[in-house]
């Protein structure tokens, strides 16, 4: 490829980009235009933008999505978005999702979101991601963050908890 020239596939993810925020729903069905390998991220995008305009809209969209990478990266920005304005309506409408990957990756960017202004509630949601691996490093990584905010709560509640094996609580908790 000559230097200055775009791949078609970008160009056109760029201008689906932009039109998400005149018209969603036709960008949407632009999505399929894209290599498969361009979708999902396309897709994000779509409900980053859309989210400005349309929040209800572009979460009902999340919510019909299969199961998937796009799914998943729209999920992650329809939370993102929602908790930066509202942490209690965006639990509430997390709530409802049905579990599985894309629940879990939503729930881990709650709990990155919500680990600042309340790490108890964020340590507890991480526990509810059902892949092991990823609930674990969720946890801990509230946990951390609780750390530098309330160290007293958060080790009492590191070390009475059941949701950290013991090499994660020795790699949280100060060194005596």
């Amino acid at each position: 490829m000559r230097a200055g020239r775009c791949r078609p596939s970008v160009v056109l993810g760029n201008i689906i980009g932009d039109l998400a925020e005149q018209d969603p729903q036709r960008a949407i069905g632009l999505i399929a235009e894209l290599p498969s390998a361009k979708q999902a991220n396309t897709a994000g995008s779509i409900a980053t933008r859309w989210m400005r305009s349309d929040p209800e809209a572009a979460a009902a969209w999340a919510l019909q999505l299969p199961e998937g990478e796009a799914r998943k990266n729209v999920l992650s920005s329809v939370v993102n978005n929602m908790a930066i304005q509202d942490l209690t309506k965006t639990a509430g409408w997390l709530e409802q999702l049905p579990l599985g990957p894309s629940r879990d990756w939503a729930v881990r960017e709650f709990t990155g979101r919500a680990v600042t202004a309340d790490p108890a509630a964020a340590t507890a949601w991480a526990a509810t991601i059902s892949d092991e691996r990823l609930r674990s490093s969720e946890i801990e990584r509230a946990a951390s963050k609780w750390l530098g905010k309330d160290s007293d709560a958060a080790t009492r509640w590191i070390t009475g908890s059941t949701q950290l094996d013991e090499k994660a609580k020795k790699r949280l908790l100060p060194k005596n």
